[in-house]
C-alpha cells in the first residue's frame, strides 16, 4: 500500500481536495525538473465523515492499482503507436508514420478515458 500525507484544502460534498508534498527524496533527485514527482500535487478523493479544510489526511493507493494505472498510462500508448503504424505498414512508410501518429493519438485518448474511470484514490478514514 502506497500512503501520502496532505492537507485538505477544500471540501465540496462528498469530495476533498487534498495538497500533497512532494516527497523528501525529491529534494536530492537529480531528476527532479523532469519528473511529475518533484511537485506540490492537489487531488480530490472521496472525504472521510467530519474532514475540514486545514485537516492533515492519509491517502492510501493499493500498489497493484498504481501498477496498472502505470501499464495503462505508458504501454497502452506504446502498443497502440505499433500498431497502427503495423497496420499502415503495407502501403508505405509515409503511411505506416501517419498510422503510427493516429495510434499514439488512439492511444492518449483511451489513457484519458481509463484514467477518468479508474481513478481510485481514497483516504485511509484517518487524519493524520
Amino acid at each position: 500500500m502506497m500512503t501520502a500525507t496532505g492537507r485538505v484544502i477544500d471540501v465540496a460534498g462528498p469530495l476533498a481536495q487534498v495538497r500533497i508534498e512532494a516527497a523528501s527524496a525529491c529534494s536530492s533527485c537529480g531528476t527532479k525538473r523532469s519528473c511529475a514527482g518533484g511537485h506540490t500535487r492537489a487531488v480530490w478523493v472521496e472525504a472521510p465523515e467530519g474532514v475540514k479544510s486545514g485537516d492533515l489526511l492519509k491517502i492510501s493507493i493499493p500498489e497493484s492499482a498504481f501498477n496498472t494505472a502505470a501499464l495503462i498510462g505508458y504501454l497502452l500508448p506504446a502498443v497502440t503507436t505499433l500498431a497502427g503504424a503495423g497496420v499502415m505498414a503495407a502501403a508505405g512508410d509515409t503511411a505506416a508514420v501517419l498510422g503510427a501518429a493516429a495510434g499514439l493519438g488512439f492511444g492518449l485518448v483511451l489513457v484519458r478515458i481509463l484514467g477518468r474511470r479508474r481513478t481510485t484514490l481514497s483516504p485511509s478514514g484517518e487524519t493524520a
